[in-house]
């Protein structure tokens, strides 16, 4: 019998249940490890995962680390054969009596031992639990869910939106709420991981790395960030969605046709990681991956939910590739109307530009949420303000009138009142975008023109607190210069929890509190705004629908999927 049917053969009792994975000892300090860093027994170091679900299908996801339980850190696949079968299992129990589909796949070192595998022939709209075994050990379970049927209406559809995770500015207590969130899905809007090394932002905590130049240094440095427990649990608990902003690379790059041995080292890194069903491709070229990031979800009739890739294809404006994307001050800068309209720049391609035309107008009779990584509201310094760089103080002010930062959606002005303005010409007033990006959390409407006060919004933007990064302290009279804008804080880092129903969809945004003490940390409301169906126009609820406080538990025990949702 060939080894792959032994494996094959192997998927009742003998593969699952010799050696059952866990979360580990939580927040406990290693002499080896950077702060609240733990893994799982090998070679399952980086727990399991879920994403992109569709009605009949889903992504699951593991990555083999190694035989030893340093292995994620070194990257050097300790032990590992040059081929590793791993057998997979999905169930309708988390007991796994009542097993659906099951089998086997090779795990190779071309994409770092990284399993993707999409599960076909599934029921919509159910909670299945899977599991992967390998070299006699079996992984933590994960539990995941799949889409609506086309036709059907869910009544409501529920996700959670998180990016900007420092490592060095905080342990990860707030993936543990999420984990214990009722949800249909979590969207990851960028900034999963931060390029930068050293001593880490805010001395929370730190790892010793510096700032990562090939393969094996992404690797390396998303190996730090999944072996904070709390966020292996909510991988494990609920399906992602994910997109990538510029720190997964450096920071404020940008594609283009500029696409260095870096860039293609930091893709490849990300994909490796992420449950994500994308097309792989080799740039003939630089013999790179590429992949096709940008993705859709249908729920249903109720929402579809376009995911965004901002990054692989933008070409900046002329002026701004040129001055690197300082920050405001350097000669890059420019009055709105001049070279921020620069025609040949894009922020989404031309591919996905059409994609995401064509989508607005296929699934223009139902809400679309788009996964959004960088914001698309107008910031611009008003007369009455004077802004320098926190970081510098003794940097130029920015001049008025001039966008706040280019790197965002302001950069490609033109290509927003393009979009935007579609939208305004197919009637479409039923799209909210969910952002991440900022640091901190805005509301605002959305409409091709800024500048014109007496355009109808198209659409609403809300963007989410950051997870663990600085909040960037934003000045009162910038938001009060800009007309659109309704409601800001830039006091804390927290989620959102976005509930969809066919008259409204809601955005609650949730504090976490205790980030550097996870045992301790609850959860609290901050505000909870809503936008009606085809009004395009947001409003603050009060006292409605907020989120309760409560405290994280003890994360679930080996072999055991308790914890997992509400």
């Amino acid at each position: 019998m060939h080894r792959r049917q032994l494996l094959r053969s192997a998927l009742g009792a003998t593969a699952f249940g010799l050696v059952s994975t866990s979360f580990g000892t939580a927040f406990a300090q290693d002499t080896v490890y950077p702060a609240g860093v733990v893994y799982d027994p090998p070679p399952f170091g980086l727990g399991v995962a879920s994403g992109s679900p569709l009605p009949d299908r889903v992504i699951i996801w593991t990555k083999l680390t190694g035989t030893t339980q340093a292995a994620p850190l070194t990257a050097d696949f300790t032990g590992l054969d040059q081929v590793e079968e791993v057998v997979w299992q999905v169930a309708e129990d988390a007991a796994f009596a009542r097993v659906v589909a099951s089998g086997s796949v090779a795990a190779t070192p071309d994409l770092g031992y990284a399993v993707h595998v999409d599960v076909e022939g599934l029921s919509p709209s159910t909670h299945y639990f899977y599991r992967f075994g390998a070299r006699g050990v079996t992984s933590v379970i994960g539990r995941t869910k799949t889409a609506p049927a086309p036709d059907a209406n869910p009544g409501v559809v529920k996700v959670a939106h998180a990016s900007c995770q420092a490592f060095g500015s905080g342990m990860f207590p707030l993936w543990g709420h999420v984990a214990r969130e009722d949800l249909d899905l979590v969207l990851h809007l960028g900034d999963y991981m931060y390029e930068g090394g050293g001593s880490g932002l805010e001395g929370h905590r730190s790892h010793t790395y510096g700032d990562p130049q090939d393969l094996t240094d992404y690797r390396r440095r998303y190996a730090v960030y999944r072996g904070d427990p709390m966020m292996r649990w909510a991988h494990a608990a609920h399906p992602f969605a994910v997109t990538w902003d510029d720190h997964e690379v450096y920071n404020d790059y940008s594609g283009g046709a500029n696409k260095t041995s870096r860039k293609h080292s930091a893709w490849q890194a990300w994909y490796e990681h992420m449950p994500v069903r994308a097309a792989v491709s080799s740039n003939a070229v630089t013999g790179g991956f590429e992949f096709q990031l940008h993705h859709a979800m249908q729920y249903g009739t109720l929402v579809d939910i376009p995911v965004l890739d901002l990054r692989q294809h933008r070409v900046a404006a002329k002026h701004i590739e040129a001055a690197g994307l300082v920050f405001p001050g350097s000669e890059g800068l420019a009055e709105q109307g001049s070279v921020y309209d620069d025609p040949s720049a894009t922020i989404l391609g031309a591919q996905q530009k059409q994609w995401l035309k064509d989508r607005l107008v296929e699934h223009g009779d139902k809400w679309s949420l788009w996964g959004n990584s960088i914001a698309i509201l107008q910031m611009r310094n008003p007369s009455t303000l004077s802004l320098t760089d926190p970081a510098n103080p003794a940097a130029a002010v920015l001049p008025i009138n001039h966008y706040w930062w280019p790197d965002q959606w302001d950069g490609y002005n033109l290509e927003r009142q393009e979009v935007l303005g579609f939208m305004a010409e197919e009637g479409i007033r039923d799209m909210v975008a969910v952002t991440g990006d900022f640091h901190a959390a805005w509301v605002s409407g959305l409409r091709p023109n800024f500048q014109d006060p007496s355009q109808p919004y198209v659409g609403v933007e809300f963007v989410g607190h950051s997870v663990t990064s600085s909040p960037y302290g934003v000045p009162a009279s910038m938001v009060e210069a800009h007309e659109h804008v309704k409601w800001q804080d830039s006091s804390i880092n927290g989620y959102s929890v976005v509930e969809v129903t066919p008259e409204t969809m809601t955005n609650h945004f949730v504090g976490v509190t205790n980030k550097n003490q996870p045992a301790s940390s609850t959860t609290y409301a901050v505000d909870s705004w809503s936008v009606d169906r085809g009004t395009a126009m947001p409003y603050q609820n009060t006292g409605v629908g907020r989120r309760p406080t409560r405290d994280v538990p003890a994360l679930p025990a080996p072999g055991s999927a308790a914890g997992y949702g509400a």
